[in-house]
């Protein structure tokens, strides 16, 4: 498994998540994630020493809603 120690998704902090688990997940588990995205780290690998497959769980109506409300949120704090 790929290394995960210190992982820090510096600003996407609340619209990119880390997920580490030993459970198997299905799409269902992430529904009304308000989180654009969410890494399994635990299924992230580097394969061959020269490609990385990245593992990412989303819902995409959800998350993508949480980010036009970002949006407008920013658009209305403009002077």
């Amino acid at each position: 498994p790929a290394e995960h120690h210190g992982v820090r998704p510096l600003h996407l902090v609340g619209q990119l998540g880390q997920h580490v688990t030993t459970a198997a997940n299905v799409s269902v588990d992430f529904n009304h994630d308000p989180r654009s995205s969410v890494v399994a780290l635990d299924q992230t690998r580097v394969m061959e020493g020269t490609m990385v497959r990245i593992l990412s769980w989303y819902d995409n109506e959800w998350g993508f809603s949480n980010r036009m409300l970002d949006t407008a949120a920013k658009i209305g704090s403009l002077d």
